[in-house]
């Protein structure tokens, strides 16, 4: 997003899908509870099967770009925000209306609960104001995923 803002003046997002924004810092901190958990000999070993870990809370992708820049260091361009529906946006791939996922066997077996996605947002933001004005965003990977 704040790369693009640097390219357009308005920015046309998907407002009809729902997820969880997940930090990658966010999931570094679970995933090490997580290993803490699995390899404390005193404990029974936790069911297997799929787990979901996500940050707390979800957000229209809309909704997503308002905040990051409604946080966004002084020096990013804000451009005008336009929300649109999935079908008004061309992409490869068909996503679902919500993919927000249930964290409920994760935080019963492991007893973890990731930030609200706001809040691990906050976070992010504040390594990147870190950052000299005239260095580019950090590249995908290192910030967040849904």
């Amino acid at each position: 997003m704040l790369r693009l803002s640097s390219q357009r003046s308005t920015l046309n997002i998907v407002d009809d899908q729902i997820g969880a924004p997940t930090s990658a810092i966010e999931l570094a901190r679970g995933l090490q509870h997580v290993l803490a958990r699995l390899r404390d000999p005193s404990l029974a070993p936790p069911d297997s099967g799929v787990y979901h870990m996500t940050c707390r809370g979800t957000t229209s992708w809309f909704g997503f770009a308002k905040e990051i820049f409604i946080m966004a260091p002084s020096h990013y361009a804000i451009p005008e925000l336009v929300p649109i529906t999935s079908d008004r946006y061309l992409a490869q791939a068909k996503r679902p209306h919500n993919s927000a996922l249930s964290c409920d066997k994760l935080e019963r077996t492991f007893g973890i609960t990731l930030a609200l996605w706001q809040d691990a947002l906050a976070e992010v933001m504040l390594e990147i104001a870190s950052q000299p004005e005239s260095s580019e965003p950090k590249p995908p990977g290192s910030g967040f995923q849904s």
